[in-house]
């Protein structure tokens, strides 16, 4: 990711990035590997970048000009990619605590979280 805060959010707020992020090939078993990185850094972006994914919503206005059904169809299909990444769950806890628990309060780690609740056999 871009290392400048600035940059890094002018770019994640364009209209085509938002779009791009809402695709399940946005994420892969690179995330769990970023969460469990030796360098907190690197596990802190992959943090933020699932409160990123989270934040992405129909409320936001660059998606609300995209087609409501499309959008909810690819936020589903995001989170069924994020709910089958290989050790995701397991990663969170190689965090340090503030993390874990600013991870595990994102939108898309809690219906992951929700749906391992309600299908534990699946």
């Amino acid at each position: 990711m871009i290392e400048d805060d600035t940059e890094r959010n002018r770019a994640l707020s364009y209209p085509f990035v938002k779009r791009a992020m809402l695709r399940q090939s946005s994420v892969g078993q690179w995330m769990v590997f970023m969460l469990q990185h030796s360098s907190k850094p690197v596990a802190h972006r992959a943090v933020e970048y699932l409160r990123i994914l989270s934040d992405l919503s129909l409320n936001d206005e660059h998606l609300r000009l995209g087609d409501p059904t499309e959008i909810l169809r690819e936020e589903d299909e995001l989170n069924d990619k994020v709910s089958k990444l290989d050790g995701l769950i397991p990663s969170l806890l190689s965090l340090d605590e503030k993390k874990i628990e600013e991870a595990a309060t994102t939108i898309i780690v809690s219906k992951v979280l929700d749906k391992m609740i309600s299908s534990p056999f699946a």
